[in-house]
């Protein structure tokens, strides 16, 4: 699964990051793609096991930095120059 982090803009093909999720009765636990364990989580009868696990991929990014964007990387803009 994934989980789009900015939107593509002209020729910049925006981003996204993924992860993988398994539930265990009750539970869904959430990995990154190497298998390493991100978050886990007990779902109520109504949860949408998908919608949580984007959810706390989504969280998980956004917890990896105090600053913004700060993992976003250069967006692509050929008009843009760096010195």
């Amino acid at each position: 699964m994934w989980v789009q982090t900015r939107a593509p803009v002209g020729n910049d093909p925006g981003a996204i990051i993924e992860g993988q999720y398994a539930t265990a009765g009750d539970v869904l636990y959430l990995e990154d793609m190497r298998g390493n364990a991100i978050a886990s989580q007990r779902m109520r009868p109504d949860d949408n096991a998908p919608a949580v696990a984007r959810k706390l991929l989504r969280e998980r990014r956004r917890a990896s930095s105090s600053v913004p964007g700060f993992y976003d990387g250069p967006s692509y803009n050929p008009n843009r120059v760096f010195h």
